[in-house]
């Protein structure tokens, strides 16, 4: 399953790191969301080349602040 979200990402990362965003600002405006493990796993993407390391924070922070 991971590699074909791996696939997946590769061809479409803006996807991924809008997600990331959503999330992270979901998690702040609804406290039970889980955010951190999106984030965690858009970690372990980014470590496994799927998506840019940089990019991920960025948007985890943006929607952070945005929430």
């Amino acid at each position: 399953m991971s590699e074909a979200i791996q696939e997946i990402l590769k061809s479409f990362p803006w996807a991924g790191l809008l997600l990331v965003a959503l999330m992270a600002w979901v998690e702040y405006a609804f406290p039970p969301a889980p955010g951190d493990s999106t984030i965690l796993f858009a970690c372990f993407l980014a470590g496994t080349g799927a998506l840019p390391l940089a990019a991920v924070v960025a948007s985890a922070l943006a929607g952070s602040i945005s929430g």
